[in-house]
């Protein structure tokens, strides 16, 4: 899914957190362009956190990035996020509270990382 439609995604949501809701991005392991996804998004709502989930079949690997807004990385942090979706993926990554990254090559469990990413949000913005 490009950039613009993944804003597009998230802003359809009626949810305070409409990123608990999976979003995957098709930008294989570009993570230059997860970090623009998640600007774009944090340019129209700085309230918003996000994850996206991107998948490169052709690598065996996919890719998790987490943005967080300063006002709740007291609640959520970033890299505790994306460390909760490397785990279906049987990866490891890094980062600050307020932005992590990190990939795994369990690319068939994509949607077992989205849905233990949504699962950990769900528990820390409760």
């Amino acid at each position: 899914m490009p950039i613009h439609e993944a804003v597009s995604l998230l802003e359809q949501h009626h949810s305070p957190f409409p990123s608990l809701s999976p979003c995957s991005l098709d930008v294989g392991l570009d993570t230059k362009a997860t970090t623009e996804a998640y600007s774009a998004i944090a340019a129209k709502h700085p309230a918003l956190p996000a994850l996206f989930v991107s998948v490169d079949t052709d690598k065996g690997k996919a890719l998790a990035y987490a943005g967080v807004p300063d006002a709740l990385t007291g609640r959520i942090k970033a890299n505790e996020w994306v460390g909760a979706a490397l785990g279906p993926l049987g990866g490891k990554g890094g980062g600050k509270a307020n932005s992590a990254q990190g990939q795994g090559p369990n690319v068939e469990q994509a949607d077992a990382a989205q849905a233990a990413a949504v699962a950990f949000a769900a528990e820390k913005l409760a």
